[in-house]
């Protein structure tokens, strides 16, 4: 009797475990010229799915969404504009929350339907080395360590930021499930709003 107990349970507990493998967060990208706000979908350490907006150099926000098929080449693919490479891990608990570059290389967001060159892309990712003249970003110092998180975008094939990307602050907040597209922003506005409250009363 016993051990059919434990078989059910076993079995209970194995027939949750798809359900429970996924967890999501909203994600948010902020540098000179680019705002990018979103939520993702992470299983394991792949991003499987992901929405977002983006608006660059003060332009109106563009609906993007994440370009799945990275996951499946643990090198890196190449973005469909020919500018960025990417491979979708995650690691919300790891030191950095994407591997540091070049491996390889961070995550990438394009236009809905995308299918070519034309729309936006935006590819974020952690760099954690010295840069040289070539492929300082302009935040960066040549010969200098430049740790952090670099955003960079394109449209329609042609970069509308620095290529080698900027420096920014990459956020990952966990939430029980991502919303609908359009009420990313207002959730995002209301935990930022939130944890004010809180440095407030901590201060």
């Amino acid at each position: 009797m016993h051990r059919i107990a434990w078989l059910f349970v076993l079995a209970l507990v194995v027939g949750l475990v798809p359900a429970m493998a996924d967890e999501y967060y909203l994600w948010t990208f902020n540098s000179t010229d680019i705002v990018a706000t979103g939520c993702l979908d992470i299983s394991g350490t792949t991003a499987v799915a992901g929405c977002g907006q983006v608006s660059v150099n003060g332009g109106s926000p563009v609906a993007v969404v994440l370009a799945t098929d990275g996951g499946t080449d643990p090198t890196g693919v190449t973005s469909l504009s020919g500018q960025f490479q990417y491979n979708d891990v995650v690691t919300p608990l790891g030191a950095s929350l994407i591997p540091p570059y070049p491996t390889n290389v961070g995550i990438l967001f394009q236009t809905p339907g995308n299918t070519g060159p034309s729309g936006e892309e935006l590819n974020i990712w952690y760099q954690n080395g010295t840069c040289n003249v070539s492929n300082c970003p302009p935040t960066s110092v040549s010969g200098t360590d430049v740790p952090g998180y670099f955003g960079a975008a394109e449209l329609n094939g042609n970069y509308t930021t620095n290529d080698w990307g900027e420096l920014g602050t990459f956020t990952l907040t966990e939430v029980a499930a991502c919303p609908e597209p359009g009420a990313v922003l207002l959730l995002i506005a209301m935990l930022s709003g939130v944890g004010g409250v809180l440095r407030k009363r901590l201060a």
